[in-house]
């Protein structure tokens, strides 16, 4: 069975951007490296190999391609399992809901999902 968006049934608070930007996640004193999939002014899903339980604290560090850095306070809220069969083809991720995101960050939103 294929999986399709409704737009009706969607339940997020704000617009996703899909962007794939290399970035670093700090937790619980390791740091990993990884991918944003895609992002909003409230969350961000990173690809990442690293299990994180939910409600972990995070912190995300990137380089937006017009070279700003952005260094995000987060929460686990979801995340998305990847069996071990499938993990050659597929990372797993984790959905990271932003705490206080700052208002350099939240306009930099607005101004890429204009355009």
């Amino acid at each position: 069975m294929r999986r399709r968006f409704i737009p009706e049934l969607d339940r997020r608070e704000t617009r996703r951007i899909k962007q794939r930007i290399p970035c670093e996640v700090m937790v619980n004193g390791g740091r990993h490296s990884g991918v944003v999939q895609n992002l909003s002014a409230q969350g961000l899903f990173v690809e990442i190999h690293a299990a994180l339980a939910l409600g972990t604290a995070a912190v995300v560090a990137f380089h937006t391609t017009a070279g700003e850095r952005f260094v995000l306070e987060a929460s686990v809220p979801n995340r998305r399992h990847i069996p071990h069969s499938l993990k050659l083809l597929a990372a797993g991720g984790v959905g990271l809901r932003l705490v206080a995101p700052p208002e350099a960050y939240r306009r930099w939103v607005e101004d890429a999902s204009a355009s």
